[in-house]
């Protein structure tokens, strides 16, 4: 059974800001899901992963990825990721009105 690591609603994003969804500090094997049913035509967001490699480095961003339009799968979720310091989720609305995203981190 997976574990629930985190989960919420944003508040309406606004464009061109960047939201954190959350920072966790686990040595666990961590993966996102969103859902990206408020978005139409016309909308960008990118889903940005911070990762730290050692425990006295600096956070530094790992990946974007990038939902444009209504989406056709709704539901998106980010590639596993192994994670021992710290790995921060956050949220970036680029294009479109401001929309709500729900969404939760699994660990295996």
């Amino acid at each position: 059974m997976p574990t629930l690591e985190a989960s919420g609603t944003t508040a309406t994003l606004v464009i061109n800001t960047e939201t954190d969804l959350t920072t966790l500090t686990v040595n666990k094997t961590l993966q996102l899901f969103l859902n990206n049913f408020n978005l139409v035509n016309g909308d960008t967001v990118e889903v940005r992963t911070y990762y730290k490699v050692l425990s006295a480095s600096t956070e530094r961003l790992y990946s974007v990825v990038t939902y444009a339009n209504a989406q056709g799968e709704i539901i998106a979720s980010s590639d596993p990721l192994m994670s021992d310091i710290s790995t921060r989720y956050t949220l970036k609305q680029t294009l479109g009105t401001g929309r709500t995203f729900e969404w939760k981190i699994l660990s295996p």
